[in-house]
């Protein structure tokens, strides 16, 4: 069963390390694609409480792919899920 919410900390992790290799410009742009400008300045708590909506997250990897197509957003993700974890 799918939750509806992910933790906090997965997308406060995520926007941290993406911020680390694109820059906040970078950054920038794939949340404005993806339709998330709310997160521009104000990323998620690092906690584990499920209050990110699953679409979000989903939208933020269709950016990615967007942007850098399949095979680049890989490796990006990749590396952002290795902090994570």
């Amino acid at each position: 069963m799918l939750r509806d919410k992910i933790p906090n900390s997965l997308k406060y992790v995520t926007f941290v390390s993406v911020e680390e290799m694109l820059g906040k410009n970078g950054l920038h742009a794939i949340l404005n694609l993806g339709g998330l400008r709310k997160y521009r300045e104000n990323y998620p708590a690092n906690n584990e409480n499920l209050e990110i909506p699953f679409d979000d997250f989903n939208k933020i990897i269709a950016a990615f792919i967007d942007i850098f197509g399949e095979h680049g957003a890989k490796s990006i993700l990749y590396n952002s899920g290795h902090k994570a974890f």
